[in-house]
């Protein structure tokens, strides 16, 4: 079952209320091959084999290098992230788009905010990651011998 987490933004002296939902699988490998490709051909290609050895990504990293770019080429990441955020007034849900956004939200922050809270839940496991020594796999394949 997807994760979903709702929360409540100040902006501009308003309370606005959100629901975000978790990307499904196919969209969370979609997002992290377009921003793999997108850091490769910037930052990740500018760092020599050593530096790349101890490159660890994580919800940090990922943010630094993305606001190295031109907002042009990771608007589409943007967008991703924005469409699994809901604005919730009362019991109706509105999804977000680009195009609605501008009637309720007033801070940029506020956009920035419900965009890094969707890669926060959807990609949770890159912060587990910088927190631990050990990085332990989502998944885990058992094998049996037969005879």
């Amino acid at each position: 079952m997807l994760k979903e987490k709702t929360i409540t933004i100040n902006d501009n002296g308003n309370s606005l209320q959100f629901k975000i939902k978790q990307l499904t699988a196919t969209q969370q490998e979609e997002l992290i091959i377009k921003a793999l490709l997108l850091l490769a051909n910037k930052e990740l290609g500018d760092m020599d084999v050593n530096e790349l050895k101890n490159y660890q990504l994580n919800t940090k990293a990922l943010f630094s290098a993305l606001e190295k770019l031109d907002y042009t080429r990771v608007k589409e990441l943007s967008d991703i992230l924005l469409g699994c955020c809901y604005r919730v007034v009362g019991k109706m849900e509105e999804k977000c788009t680009p195009e609605t956004v501008d009637g309720y939200i007033e801070d940029f922050r506020t956009l920035l905010t419900l965009k890094k809270e969707a890669f926060s839940l959807s990609f949770d496991f890159f912060q587990d990651a910088g927190n631990s020594q050990e990085v332990k796999p989502a998944v885990s394949i058992g094998r049996s011998t037969q005879m």
